[in-house]
């Protein structure tokens, strides 16, 4: 299905996206879709920790999609390294202050 879909791009570079947790079950699609070069990879749902090495350092931009604090650390602390952890700190700070407006009144 992956290659049916890259396809469909043509010679559009695009990115990709998986359910972490998903993607542990099927470990094999991160290579199928890093061998394509995409834009960016993103990560949802989950942990980036099993995947984040492969991922940067095939040079592709690992996104990731946070829903806890946890995640969110150990995203930065994936991604310190790269200019990509400015974004992710910056995303971080942005989600606290929206947490906070929304239990503040």
């Amino acid at each position: 299905m992956l290659d049916r879909e890259f396809a469909a791009t043509g010679n559009v570079r695009v990115g990709c996206g998986f359910i972490t947790w998903s993607l542990e079950k099927k470990p094999e699609l991160l290579d199928q879709v890093l061998a394509r070069s995409p834009a960016a990879l993103m990560l949802s749902f989950g942990s980036p920790a099993p995947f984040a090495t492969r991922i940067k350092q095939s040079g592709v931009t690992m996104i990731c999609q946070v829903q806890s604090l946890a995640h969110a650390r150990e995203a930065v602390d994936e991604e310190r390294s790269s200019d990509a952890a400015r974004g992710v700190r910056q995303l971080i700070a942005e989600e606290v202050r929206l947490a906070r407006d929304a239990t503040a009144g």
